[in-house]
């Protein structure tokens, strides 16, 4: 309804109703946009809050896991977010259970089983949020760590980043949305992977950005 009284002959929204599910909510996304899939870690989802312990213990062969709902996770509460054993009935149940807690009224829709990645740290994790505007890269921060630390660490990535980017633009396309980007190491190297994505209208700047700056490029943007 918002959406239809806003867009007349002289004005539009940002974002439409579709745009903002299919940007919202993780397993939309990752259904919808081939990128998601090659880039961002192995996952399946439920469509409420009944699942199977013997499924996740076969997908995952018991390795570690992340678990959140359809937007978002119970970060920062206690045995609410990481599964060490998806093999280990009791503590897949805990954690589940406790996430679910946490979210309470703002559950939504599921839960998403994620493969845990080992993030790159040297006494920082290397994490970026990136905003998109139709496409084109808005803005990138970095997420929970310094400009400086990154730049000492990030000279030998910064063309695949760069790459990782306007792939990304190009694949999710229009509307105003954030992907979070982690540089991961694996048995094959590092390379950066797609942690999360979401509506910009609803995701945070990073700690260190400037919100004057972020919205005078968002301005001139549209």
């Amino acid at each position: 309804e918002l959406h239809a009284t806003f867009c007349t002959d002289d004005s539009r929204m940002l974002t439409s109703p579709d745009e903002y599910e299919y940007k919202h909510y993780w397993p939309k996304a990752y259904e919808r946009f081939p990128i998601l899939r090659s880039l961002s870690p192995r996952c399946f989802w439920t469509t409420g809050p009944a699942f199977s312990v013997k499924h996740i213990k076969q997908f995952f062969s018991g390795g570690p896991i992340v678990v959140k709902d359809h937007v978002k996770s119970a970060k920062g509460a206690k045995d609410a977010m990481f599964i060490k054993d998806s093999s280990d009935k009791y503590e897949v149940w805990k954690v589940i259970e406790n996430m679910i807690k946490e979210r309470g009224s703002l559950f939504q829709r599921g839960i998403v089983f994620k493969e845990k990645v080992e993030i790159f740290r040297d006494g920082d994790k290397i994490e970026f949020r990136a905003f998109f505007c139709n496409g084109r890269t808005l803005s990138v921060e970095p997420n929970g760590c310094k400009w400086s630390y990154l730049r000492a660490q990030m000279a030998s990535t910064y063309k695949s980043i760069t790459t990782v980017l306007e792939q990304v633009g190009l694949d999710l396309g229009k509307g105003f949305y954030t992907v979070d980007l982690a540089l991961v190491r694996d048995k094959a190297g590092d390379k950066w992977v797609v942690m999360e994505c979401g509506d910009g209208q609803v995701s945070g700047l990073t700690p260190n950005a400037d919100p004057m700056f972020f919205y005078e490029r968002l301005r001139y943007s549209i």
